[in-house]
């Protein structure tokens, strides 16, 4: 699956087409830049995608165009969900090992086995 984001006009607007092939996406690419077309560049081009999305647009009033591979994105996505996940492990280790948060832990632990935790009001009924 395969995704372009038309950035066009002077606002940089965007919308994206999806295309189930790389073949589609590079065709509609290459259509809507106009570089396929003996046309004037001024003549607006239409485009359909694979989901029943269209787009007519100038070519000269094409910013750009991101086309991306949504199965390397996801896995991408993966990879960078699990460097995160590691950092964090790594950081809760090293703050394990670190003696100013042991010992300020230990404090904790201390205030809470002896019932010095926040203040709490308790309603008074009958």
């Amino acid at each position: 699956m395969y995704s372009l984001t038309i950035v066009f006009g002077p606002r940089a607007t965007q919308w994206t087409l999806m295309y189930e092939t790389l073949t589609a996406a590079v065709l509609a690419r290459s259509h809507l830049y106009g570089e396929n077309e003996n046309s004037n560049k001024t003549d607006p081009h239409c485009c359909d995608d694979d989901f029943g999305q269209s787009i007519c647009i100038k070519p000269e009033d094409v910013v750009g165009i991101l086309m991306e591979d949504l199965d390397k994105s996801k896995q991408v996505h993966v990879e960078t969900a699990l460097h995160q996940a590691r950092t964090m492990a790594a950081s809760e280790e090293a703050m394990r090992q670190e003696p100013a948060v042991r010992e300020a832990q230990s404090r904790a632990q201390a205030r809470a086995r002896m019932g010095g935790g926040p203040a709490m009001i308790s309603p008074r009924i009958g």
